[in-house]
């Protein structure tokens, strides 16, 4: 007997829940429908996201850094961590001044 794949919107999960998917949907139009319409407002949030993106992924690249084995490999990954935090940190700080503004 061959296995079968039942497609998500079957499952009981998502049939139990559809509500909340639905709910979830007009949400994401609404707040399409808003960053068409704020469209400054829209990039300077979005580049706020990235710049804490960019902050939290250079303390998780500072701390591989700390366990990597490598003195090099180690120097390397910290480094880099630096580089993705300060740049995330220009971001945050002064999210209009980036060069897509």
């Amino acid at each position: 007997m061959e296995p079968t794949i039942e497609p998500y919107a079957e499952t009981p999960a998502f049939k139990s829940n559809w509500g909340l998917w639905l709910a979830v949907g007009a949400v994401m139009i609404i707040a399409g429908i808003a960053a068409l319409v704020a469209s400054v407002a829209a990039t300077i949030a979005v580049a706020v996201v990235l710049g804490v993106a960019l902050i939290a992924s250079g303390i998780v690249q500072i701390g591989m850094g700390l366990r990597e084995r490598s003195w090099r490999y180690g120097l390397l990954f910290s480094l880099w961590g630096i580089v993705e935090i300060v740049i995330g940190a220009v971001v945050v700080f002064h999210p209009a001044a980036a060069p897509w503004c």
